[in-house]
């Protein structure tokens, strides 16, 4: 609340007019010869002089909104950025985009020379017609060893020929052993027969002949029983080993086939990669944005994007941040979300608005410097005036409202002191706030104090200090709404003892103009 015009302009007269009468006091007093007496500490003549005490500053407590800040410098960077550029080694056929151009996700921002992923492609479809051929020859192979092991399952036929000659010379061996028996008989017969006179020598000669040539018919047929096993041993020996030919071939000509199977199947990987080389010959935008680099010109030979070699930067410039490095007394402060305002150098006065979009948790230490800082990143809020002239890089400054209360007591941050519990009166009364503060501390830690003029003398009030800004002070407790608090001047403010006589000069000038005065709150020209 202002002082009227018309009380300011007589309250300013009688200044002037004061001081005009004590100059022309001194002056006379000088020329008399007779010695001036000094004011007292504090005092003076004029409109106030007939006060007693030191003069002091006053204010009374305001109610109105505080709000806490954390400043820092910080710089203009796109919401997203990627740097994109040549797969492979090339030659630049074409550039399409140049830097400024807007591209689309998937737009084709240059060409490199297709000739030799062409020819890639070529090779990789020739190859993979050779070894689709590879496995259909293994397949075959395959079939036929299959047939064979099944055929070899069983008995052969020339083993079985073999068994029934064995058969038949068992029998044939058997049958000359039994003609050999009878043959032996008659001569055993035609012998006694002769010796006793009843027979004749021819039979017993012919029974002897029978038997010979039966002996010699049962050694032959030894021979071809012997013969005969030999044989269908050989036959059994040769069917076994055949088979287990054809089971090696078997398994042979299935390992040869899933190996066909997987040359195949990389083959076409190859022709599919081969394909794929092809097609990134011709380089695309990842996101939508804006062309904010290019390092390339047409007819250059590129090598393989790696590191931080990039051909071409696309940026998304709809969505713009700030980083800044906030100081770590500060950064635990800041939150996700908190509002924030953003001047850059290069819109002059004009202010961007925007929030908290991350706060970093690893500290970042320049060389040189003891103090480290984190990474905060601010989202400005789009489709503001202005924000279209924005480019990656620009300093910025970043102002961020980290705590805000609409209405709370207040006080300018020069009438708050320190003072350890003994320096202040013991019959000091406290609210009840006041009191839990003070029972909380320690006997020697420093209490926030303000100073309040109280029947012309001087009271301190321990205080419960909240928010604090450039200018002002939160006061949670401990200080009356309607209190007159003592803020200057500095040196007098700091030498003031309880109890001690004062004369009070309240100025609402001291507190921003901005700010609503509380209800409680006379104007200055009715203090006296």
């Amino acid at each position: 609340m202002q002082i009227p015009t018309s009380r300011y302009l007589i309250f300013s007269g009688l200044v002037l007019a004061s001081l005009a009468l004590g100059a022309l006091g001194a002056g006379r007093a000088v020329r008399s010869g007779e010695a001036a007496e000094a004011p007292p500490e504090g005092g003076g003549g004029g409109l106030f002089g007939g006060g007693k005490g030191k003069r002091v500053e006053t204010v009374r407590p305001r109610k109105g909104p505080i709000v806490t800040e954390v400043e820092a410098p910080g710089q203009v960077q796109a919401g997203s950025e990627v740097g994109i550029g040549a797969p492979f080694e090339g030659k630049v056929l074409q550039l399409l985009k140049d830097t400024g151009d807007e591209v689309k996700e998937g737009e084709v921002v240059f060409l490199l020379d297709p000739t030799d992923r062409q020819e890639d492609v070529k090779e990789a479809e020739l190859e993979l017609a050779r070894r689709r051929a590879a496995l259909d020859e293994a397949r075959a192979e395959r079939a036929e060893a299959e047939r064979k092991d099944k055929e070899l399952e069983l008995e052969s036929s020339e083993v079985t020929d073999a068994r029934l000659r064995v058969r038949s010379s068992e029998l044939s061996l058997k049958r000359a052993r039994a003609q050999l028996e009878t043959a032996q008989a008659n001569l055993r017969r035609n012998q006694g027969m002769l010796d006793e006179g009843i027979g004749r020598e021819a039979d017993v000669e012919s029974a002897a002949s029978e038997v010979r040539v039966s002996t010699i018919s049962v050694r032959i047929a030894e021979e071809e029983l012997n013969l005969a096993r030999e044989t269908l041993q050989f036959k059994i020996d040769t069917w076994k080993r055949s088979r287990a030919e054809a089971r090696k071939t078997l398994v042979v000509s299935r390992t040869r086939l899933k190996s066909a199977e997987a040359d195949l199947r990389a083959g076409e990987l190859a022709l599919e990669q081969a394909r794929r080389d092809l097609g990134r010959t011709r380089i695309c935008s990842p996101i939508d944005g804006t062309i904010t680099g290019r390092g390339v010109n047409q007819g250059d030979l590129v090598a393989r994007l790696t590191g931080s070699e990039t051909h071409y930067i696309v940026s998304d410039l709809r969505h713009l941040l700030v980083y800044t490095d906030v100081d770590e007394g500060d950064v635990v402060e800041v939150q996700r979300g908190q509002p924030a305002r953003v001047s850059v150098n290069a819109l002059g006065s004009q202010e961007l608005t925007g929030a908290v979009y991350s706060v970093g948790y690893r500290a970042q230490t320049a060389q040189g410097e003891q103090v480290s800082t984190f990474t905060v990143r601010v989202l400005l809020k789009p489709d503001q005036p202005g924000l279209e002239r924005l480019r990656p890089g620009m300093s910025a400054n970043v102002t961020i409202e980290t705590h805000r209360k609409p209405e709370t007591l207040k006080v300018p941050l020069q009438a708050l002191l320190q003072r350890q519990r003994d320096e202040l009166p013991e019959t000091l009364e406290l609210p009840a706030a006041g009191q839990e503060l003070l029972d909380s501390k320690q006997p020697e830690a420093l209490l926030d104090v303000v100073f309040v003029i109280v029947d012309g003398k001087i009271a301190p009030r321990v205080v419960e200090r909240g928010l604090s800004d450039d200018d002002e002070a939160e006061i949670l407790a401990g200080l009356e709404p309607d209190a007159e608090v003592v803020v200057g001047p500095f040196r007098t403010l700091g030498k003031l003892e309880g109890g001690e006589s004062v004369q009070g000069d309240l100025n609402d000038e001291l507190l921003p103009a901005d700010v609503p005065l509380s209800s409680e709150a006379p104007v200055a020209s009715d203090a006296k």
